[in-house]
């Protein structure tokens, strides 16, 4: 990976569909651009570490690895405020909840995501 000195806002899936669904329904907001996130943003260095933790990965994380890509934007986050402003929708799941719901998801889902058996 790279250094990882990026920050995200990384939003849990079932919010985002919540978000949407809250912005389909506001009004008074066509024609705009709606940021649907958290609003607060995390390293990736960071987030990688702790699902790292979390999934119980063996080895080590190698930030640093690989360089940047060129253009690489360094934080990336969304007005929250604005969009909880014009639609009264905000994300509920933190990033914590957010990334074992995931992990636990993954793990009941795997076989079936490959389409294989594996034993």
């Amino acid at each position: 990976m790279t250094p990882g000195e990026q920050e995200r806002d990384f939003i849990y899936v079932e919010d985002v569909v919540e978000g949407m669904v809250a912005t389909a329904a506001a009004t008074g907001v066509e024609g705009q651009s709606l940021d649907l996130g958290t609003g607060v943003a995390w390293p990736i260095r960071q987030v990688i570490e702790r699902v790292w933790e979390l999934a119980g990965g063996t080895g080590r994380v190698l930030p640093g690895a690989l360089p940047y890509r060129p253009g690489e934007v360094m934080h990336l986050v969304a007005d929250a405020e604005r969009t909880a402003r014009l639609t009264g929708w905000r994300a509920r799941v933190g990033l914590e909840k957010g990334l074992k719901h995931t992990i636990d998801w993954a793990r009941g889902n795997f076989r079936q995501c490959l389409g294989a058996k594996i034993t």
